[in-house]
């Protein structure tokens, strides 16, 4: 049941991790790497939360090597390793940060 509630999730994140592949060569081959490993990184996000037992684990091995190949850069590797409720919490920090920098409560 969990995994028909997420279940539209897993077909986004496959398709975003076709997108590298047709970018075209006017595009670095680091960044396009660092694209593949972070769509994959989702992809295995989407997989583990809908009870999939080893394609995450497939996914996110297969973006530990494209990000070796990639550009390094630490905000890279950050979004790849952090856990999307981890994201989720620091963008929530810091919306109520800002709105509190611009006087709104």
């Amino acid at each position: 049941m969990l995994y028909r509630k997420f279940g539209g999730r897993p077909a986004l994140a496959s398709l975003a991790v076709r997108v590298p592949r047709h970018l075209e060569a006017a595009y670095d081959s680091d960044w396009i790497a660092d694209l593949h490993a972070l769509s994959l990184c989702y992809l295995g996000n989407a997989w583990r939360v809908g009870g999939e037992l080893r394609s995450p684990g497939d996914a996110f091995d297969a973006a530990r090597s494209l990000r070796l190949a990639g550009t390094g850069y630490p905000s890279i590797e950050a979004e790849a390793l952090a856990p999307p409720w981890a994201m989720m919490e620091a963008d929530s920090y810091l919306f109520r940060e800002d709105s509190a920098v611009k006087g709104h409560s």
